[in-house]
């Protein structure tokens, strides 16, 4: 039985104050996958999540940078967010292809033709996100493309990436 309760209350005091300093220290540390689940960057709650090492050197399609440079600053400015190449290691990454607002009819019609999103890991810290477009033609030229296929249109790095997350 405690026979002296007030001596208890500055060590509470201690443990309650301690964890406030660290909270978010260790929020951040352990959240950031959870709060990129469903972000600013898409939504990988159902995103097909690929464990494998690697390093890549991504980089912006110079048709999307020459035509978003040909468009006003306002447009400019949304089209060409992010950096235009990096190179990241990684060693695991989340693909999600953007699907949102499609009927069931729609899913299956443009199936394998939606923005394909993608976040690259290393040692559980997001190293790049990744957005790739469809296209079957050159946007700059207007030149159809041998073979529509994706590309990358926009990278956002790990600074970008917390800040809009608002992770330090």
């Amino acid at each position: 039985m405690i026979k002296n309760p007030r001596l208890y209350i500055p060590l509470i005091l201690s443990v309650f104050v301690a964890s406030l300093i660290l909270s978010p220290c260790i929020e951040a540390q352990t959240d950031e996958k959870t709060k990129l689940l469903k972000s600013y960057f898409g939504d990988y709650r159902q995103a097909k999540k690929v464990k494998k090492q690697g390093k890549e050197s991504l980089s912006v399609w110079e048709s999307h940078i020459k035509y978003s440079k040909t468009l006003s600053p306002n447009l400019q400015a949304v089209m060409l967010e992010g950096v235009e190449k990096l190179n990241i290691d990684y060693d695991e990454i989340w693909i999600w292809e953007n699907e949102e607002g499609l009927s069931p009819a729609e899913k299956r019609k443009y199936q394998g033709k939606n923005d394909i999103y993608k976040l690259h890991w290393k040692q559980n810290q997001v190293q790049a996100c990744t957005i790739q477009k469809y296209y079957v033609g050159d946007p700059f030229t207007g030149q159809k493309l041998s073979k529509p296929s994706h590309k990358i249109s926009n990278i956002y790095n790990r600074e970008f990436i917390l800040r809009k997350l608002s992770i330090k």
